[in-house]
């Protein structure tokens, strides 16, 4: 049957994409620009230093220490908080990436896997805040506010599907720090050098990158097809909903591909803040059916289930939607405080490639700094111990 409504799907496509090629490529190359302007100089920093820092074991190393936080509450190794932070400050589908290749490497269950995508896979700051909160709506409350329901949403998620699966079968007493650091300086040694590793590292991340902006390409055309001359026709068919259409319009595209329809939700006229906040929340912690495919892909090369997945990002939208519909009414009341202090600038959505790549790897920077102040902060208080 899938078969079937792939090849379906295929044939539909490429007819359509030959007697309306002026759309297609239209909708070609605004991928393209999407991923090379936006996707790229954001993720490439985090790609290249997540590889070198697991290769090295850092991320051994921070799961050490945080291994009483994760297990209790989410019942994964402590090495999920490494994943998810990255996630976080860099957004889909580096998290996804990050526990498959644990996966591949045996280093956690198949249920702890599960476990980890449920709250490890998630949009990042730069596109949240910048893009979608400055570039889309010029109102900075607003991305703040889309952010934080969708992060809480996540850990939400991940407590919920806690309760998945069987118990941990890796769950072992505590390794002194001396114990973890022997080990991840002996899972680190290679006989490559660092610089021919390093061009690896380089070489895959932006094999992955092509992959992702295969599949924007794709779902941009799709999209933009479906939209022209799929989407009048079916919202004329809904009667019922008169006074919403664009609101419905928005929303199904946000299904298909979270940019497009978090741009279509700023194009929507009359709706509240909280409305627009619930709303893009919504888009952003789904993703879209093109970040869905991105990270079914890298699910396909382990045992991990990628049905349950899915589930996982429709409850991770159900709980940010919960979160938005408690905290944005109450961020409401010191909208004019989060929006002199959260300030975004207007030059991280307008600026060059360049200047997009820095702040990527300024972000990965202090990423790595709180890594290592949380490490010897940790040290510090176990020895006082």
């Amino acid at each position: 049957m899938n078969y079937i409504l792939a090849l379906f799907l295929s044939i539909l496509v490429a007819i359509m994409m030959v007697v309306f090629p002026r759309e297609s490529l239209a909708a070609s190359k605004y991928g393209i620009d999407l991923w090379f302007n936006n996707v790229l100089p954001a993720l490439l920093p985090f790609f290249v230093c997540t590889k070198v820092m697991t290769r090295l074991g850092v991320s051994k190393i921070i799961g050490r220490f945080l291994e009483p936080i994760m297990r209790p509450i989410f019942r994964v190794p402590g090495e999920a908080s490494f994943v998810f932070v990255v996630s976080i400050t860099s957004g889909y589908p580096i998290g996804i990436k990050l526990v498959t290749e644990m996966r591949q490497k045996k280093t956690i269950t198949q249920n702890e896997a599960e476990r980890m995508l449920s709250f490890c896979s998630t949009s990042g700051p730069l596109f949240i805040l910048g893009a979608v909160g400055v570039g889309m709506f010029g109102n900075t409350a607003l991305g703040w506010s889309i952010a934080f329901s969708h992060f809480a949403g996540a850990l939400l998620n991940g407590i919920i599907f806690r309760f998945h699966g069987k118990s941990n079968r890796f769950y072992q007493e505590r390794k002194s720090f001396s114990e973890v650091f022997k080990d991840a300086k002996i899972e680190s040694r290679s006989n490559q050098s660092f610089i021919v590793f390093l061009g690896e590292a380089i070489i895959d991340s932006f094999k992955t990158l092509l992959l992702i902006c295969g599949y924007i390409v794709l779902f941009s055309i799709f999209v933009t097809l479906f939209e022209k001359f799929f989407l009048l026709h079916l919202l004329s068919a809904l009667d019922c909903f008169h006074g919403n259409m664009e609101v419905l319009s928005s929303c199904l595209k946000g299904f298909f591909e979270m940019t497009i329809g978090c741009s279509a939700v700023s194009q929507v006229s009359n709706i509240s803040f909280i409305t627009t906040s619930i709303l893009c929340t919504a888009i952003v912690s789904w993703g879209g059916l093109s970040t869905l495919a991105q990270a079914l892909t890298f699910i396909s090369q382990t045992d991990i289930n990628g049905t349950l997945y899915t589930v996982s990002k429709l409850s991770h939208a159900f709980c940010s939607i919960l979160c938005a519909f408690i905290f944005v009414p109450l961020m409401l009341k010191y909208q004019p405080v989060a929006s002199n202090v959260f300030n975004v600038s207007n030059t991280v959505i307008n600026s060059s490639f360049v200047y997009k790549l820095l702040f990527s790897t300024k972000l990965m920077m202090v990423v790595i700094l709180v890594f290592i102040l949380t490490a010897i902060l940790s040290q510090i208080k176990s020895r006082k111990k």
